[in-house]
């Protein structure tokens, strides 16, 4: 078995199809962490995913998440201390 230790990059790793920051974190064969961030008053493209769940956690700074999945909508405020979860083929943006 391989430990895996990975620090946060200063910079961005990449930038995602929404347009928000990616830093990679730790990864492992069932399962891997990003940090997203976004600057003050930026706005996200909406996107969804196909085969991927996710499950969010807010750190720092403020804002709002829209999901829709089907008939099912809504936006929640995002604060430190939410977490959130994006089903499989929901779409979504985030300010």
């Amino acid at each position: 078995m391989n430990f895996v230790t990975r620090e946060r990059s200063a910079a961005p790793d990449v930038i995602a199809p929404d347009g928000s920051e990616v830093r990679l974190l730790a990864a492992s064969s069932r399962g891997s962490m990003a940090q997203f961030t976004l600057p003050p008053g930026a706005v996200s493209k909406p996107v969804a995913h196909r085969t991927v769940e996710e499950v969010w956690l807010v750190i720092g700074g403020r804002g709002r998440m829209w999901r829709k999945l089907g008939d099912a909508e809504e936006t929640v405020v995002l604060k430190p201390g939410v977490s959130i979860a994006i089903p499989v083929g929901a779409s979504f943006q985030f300010r």
